[in-house]
């Protein structure tokens, strides 16, 4: 399909040269429109496969997750210069100890923000996010040299709202989008560097091309944290398998929904903390666990592929109770692992193979 995706380059190129600022963002939850509302490009970095991924090894465990080795040794290879910021939310161990690796024990000149996400959805958490984030706009202000204007963040809070609002869209009608998952993943993940306005109209304008009632293959959920390497998408699609409905955290589970509140900090704040349930925000097993066979069902999956990367203590953890209920709901599944920069392992194409004899 005929879908012009810009690269990240071109897109951090045209903002700086439009006098706009870029921060590097490390996963997860992180407030796109308070970045946009100081003119910063936020583009998010998931462990970029194209690296000498051995930089980091004198920093860290052999055991810490490919997605922040990745994201150290692109750092130490000057990945990141052109970025004026490097921001680093803490919704892991790991990711907390990386954010002091940046700031206390590598020697830079880039200023590191983190940021802070609630464990709970409670009132209480809801107002010390938005202090949170406040604090946060105050840091970018100092870097930028330029005040919030409230206005444009009212404004580009909307904007989010509408982006979120159209991938709920593409996922609620993937079935009968004309298209391979490689094709609508490549669009989907496009929001970690396109501006949101520029990347309503790219959805839109995929969708209106894809709409024709395509049936695909045998519809499965995909759970976890990263798909990659995105030839898990090709090889989906060679088994005769349709991924209908997505649980990963880079897309799925940052499907935020609207908040009713007028404060546009309460607004930022609501809609990263009621999201989708997530390992990572520390959501009880029991709300993961029904959101997942809930979507399972209502995607109408015959069963759930649980792509994880190594490493990744949050979701392990989860992991059993998330098995045992979608046993309970009669859903099958199966677990397999791969790690970013590396090609895709024989036997996970093997083991989902299993797999699809099971739900045929």
């Amino acid at each position: 399909m005929d879908i012009n995706i810009p690269s990240r380059q071109k897109i951090i190129r045209e903002h700086k040269e439009a006098g706009g600022f870029t921060a590097a963002v490390f996963p997860i939850h992180y407030p796109r429109p308070l970045f946009r509302a100081h003119n910063v490009l936020p583009v998010e970095v998931w462990g970029p496969p194209k690296t000498d991924k051995y930089l980091w090894e004198a920093h860290l465990q052999t055991y810490t997750c490919c997605v922040i080795r990745n994201g150290l040794s692109f750092f130490l290879a000057g990945g990141l210069d052109a970025a004026d910021m490097i921001v680093v939310p803490h919704c892991c161990d790991t990711l907390q100890g990386f954010g002091s690796i940046l700031q206390n024990y590598l020697p830079q000149k880039k200023p590191v923000l983190t940021l802070y996400v609630p464990r709970d959805s409670r009132d209480i958490d809801i107002e010390f996010f938005a202090r949170e984030l406040k604090i946060l706009s105050g840091k970018i202000a100092e870097i930028t040299g330029k005040k919030l204007n409230e206005s444009d963040l009212r404004r580009f809070i909307d904007e989010e709202d509408r982006s979120n609002a159209i991938v709920g869209r593409m996922f609620k009608e993937r079935r009968r989008l004309s298209c391979t998952d490689r094709e609508f993943y490549d669009v989907v993940r496009s929001r970690e560097y396109v501006p949101a306005g520029a990347f309503i109209s790219m959805a839109e304008d995929f969708m209106a091309k894809a709409a024709t009632t395509n049936g695909g293959g045998i519809p499965v959920v995909i759970s976890g944290i990263i798909p990659e390497p995105m030839d898990i998408f090709n090889s989906l699609g060679n088994m005769g398998l349709t991924v209908v409905g997505d649980d990963l955290l880079t897309t799925g589970r940052r499907i935020y929904g609207q908040s009713g509140s007028s404060d546009p900090w309460t607004r930022m704040a609501e809609m990263i903390i009621n999201g989708p349930p997530d390992s990572t925000k520390g959501s009880l097993f029991a709300n993961r666990a029904r959101h997942l066979v809930d979507l399972a069902k209502r995607s109408g999956a015959r069963g759930v592929i649980f792509y994880h990367v190594k490493f990744c203590e949050p979701e392990q953890f989860y992991y059993p109770a998330l098995k045992k209920a979608l046993d309970g709901a009669g859903i099958p599944s199966v677990l397999v692992e791969a790690e970013i920069g590396d090609p895709l392992p024989g036997q996970v194409v093997t083991r989902i193979e299993s797999f699809k004899e099971v739900i045929s």
